[in-house]
């Protein structure tokens, strides 16, 4: 069961949509098992060996801590080494070598994990609802949740993280993208025009209510991941 585990990870890793790893399914892994429960034990062993790192998703209003509002049975598995996620969905080096600076989402967000993991965060978190994803939640000096966001590519407008400013309105958010880093103040108005459509997540609000305080946005590029901590700490 453990070796059946491990070795799905890869793949339910590569198999994501729009550029973000989802939630483990356990169906596929050994019928007619299909439960957490029955890989929980499975689960506990490769994490305690340092094989598997562990991510949970959170719903609505993310707060900290955030350990109390994950879910167990509910999570993200990752590899604990890039190179190894690599070398077990056989990709060649040439392949990796062509891919330059545009790394593909599953693996961008699998080498965030391992930074992370690196600096003692472990297991992360991430935010969920029906139509964005947030890849990391982590948490500054003051006990702020920051959302951090994942993109493979130069591109980085997105609406995920357009949508989360919008209902959360964060002191700070972070995207770790393959371009070079800069840090702006971003209202979450300008951060609507920039990263959604119009429609507008606005309707409902109440026009006479004070505008939230603009959201401090730092473009990072994705080697820095590994120093997000004493960024937020500092």
């Amino acid at each position: 069961m453990i070796d059946a585990l491990f070795t799905q990870v890869p793949a339910q890793i590569s198999s994501v949509i729009d550029e973000s790893v989802k939630r483990f399914r356990f169906k596929d892994i050994l019928p007619p098992k299909s439960r957490y429960t029955d890989f929980e034990n499975a689960i506990n062993w490769l994490h305690q060996c340092r094989l598997v790192l562990l991510n949970y998703p959170i719903e609505g209003q993310p707060r900290a801590p955030l350990v109390a509002y994950r879910k167990p049975s509910r999570l993200k598995l990752f590899l604990f080494d890039t190179g190894l996620l690599h070398h077990m969905l056989g990709a060649g080096y040439q392949q990796i070598k062509q891919q330059a600076y545009g790394y593909k989402g599953f693996v961008a967000e699998n080498f965030v994990q391992q930074e992370l993991a690196v600096q003692g965060i472990e297991p992360t978190h991430a935010w969920v609802d029906a139509r964005a994803e947030i890849e990391f939640l982590l948490t500054d000096s003051l006990g702020r949740v920051v959302p951090v966001e994942v993109k493979s590519v130069t591109r980085t407008r997105a609406k995920s993280m357009a949508s989360y400013i919008d209902r959360h309105h964060p002191a700070v958010a972070i995207r770790l993208a393959a371009t070079p880093g800069n840090m702006t103040a971003v209202t979450r108005q300008q951060g609507l025009r920039e990263s959604t459509t119009p429609d507008s997540l606005d309707s409902g609000r109440d026009s006479a209510s004070p505008p939230p305080p603009p959201t401090a946005t730092w473009n990072l590029p994705l080697y820095d991941a590994g120093f997000l901590p004493r960024l937020l700490n500092d």
